[in-house]
């Protein structure tokens, strides 16, 4: 919070994920909890109603970030309108603020026509105005399918801030924010992440730990992405773990992480 109006507590969560599983595997999207109680006596006898709720998601800072854009392309020898749009999991570290990466902030898009690749830049127009207005950011959000039919809350962007240091060759420093044009509404589908101790200028401060990610992204490196949040259980390695991951990718390791599994399925 600002420390003023209000004070949040990070990292509440109101059901347990199912974090033994090694492997990517659906997130817990609910557990039957006692939100009230009602206690009458008839006679002798006292009688306790307990009124359950459900729907409590095991990972409440996990926001979903959509883009959506439309442009009028000229290729073929005509004009087109053509829609691009495109998601990527954030965390809620503040109600006002989202952590993304880099790479979820398109600057420019691929099309094919007729057997030929082009390349359009991502430009604010009569359609979106400005690069915020082309972001909305779900919070609550389990199942996509019922994004509009579930406890998710749709909320604009006001500000778009993009890693100045960001390397998009090695994904290095891929990391945005979202300032979100008003607050996350912390309930117990939706809580804020705590963030790392700002006087500890190195992480990981140790190996061999584990560590957990989720989202709805690829989920078996063959572009098949789940409807349901999934999540996974990951190690945390020494960096010379790493040196044959990729070898033709430079690395950097003061700012990069290595993490999986070792005897693989975890990308």
């Amino acid at each position: 919070g600002d420390g003023i109006s209000y004070c949040d507590e990070c990292g509440i969560v109101y059901a347990v994920p199912n974090l033994k599983i090694v492997g990517g595997v659906a997130a817990v999207p609910y557990r039957f909890s006692a939100n009230r109680y009602n206690i009458k006596q008839h006679s002798n006898e006292l009688y306790l109603t307990i009124f359950f709720s459900h729907n409590i998601y095991s990972w409440p800072a996990t926001v979903l970030v959509y883009f959506k854009y439309k442009k009028l392309i000229y290729i073929g020898g005509s004009y087109q309108l053509y829609d691009y749009s495109v998601q990527c999991g954030g965390t809620l570290i503040d109600r006002r603020f989202v952590l993304t990466a880099a790479h979820c902030i398109p600057t420019e898009f691929t099309l094919s026509y007729n057997g030929q690749v082009y390349t359009f830049s991502i430009t604010t127009n009569s359609y979106y105005p400005t690069i915020e207005s082309m972001f909305t950011v779900f919070v609550g959000v389990y199942d996509l399918s019922q994004i509009y039919n579930s406890q998710a809350t749709s909320i604009s962007v006001s500000k778009v801030i993009v890693n100045e240091n960001y390397n998009n060759i090695i994904e290095l420093n891929d990391l945005s924010l979202l300032k979100l044009a008003s607050d996350a509404p912390l309930t117990q589908y939706v809580q804020v992440a705590c963030l790392p101790n700002p006087k500890i200028t190195g992480y990981p401060t140790s190996y061999n730990i584990y560590s957990w990610v989720n989202g709805w992204g690829d989920i078996y490196g063959n572009s098949t992405f789940p409807i349901q949040l999934h999540n996974v259980k990951i190690t945390i390695y020494d960096p010379s773990a790493c040196k044959s991951v990729y070898p033709t990718v430079a690395k950097n390791w003061l700012g990069q992480i290595c993490a999986g599994n070792v005897s693989g399925g975890i990308i």
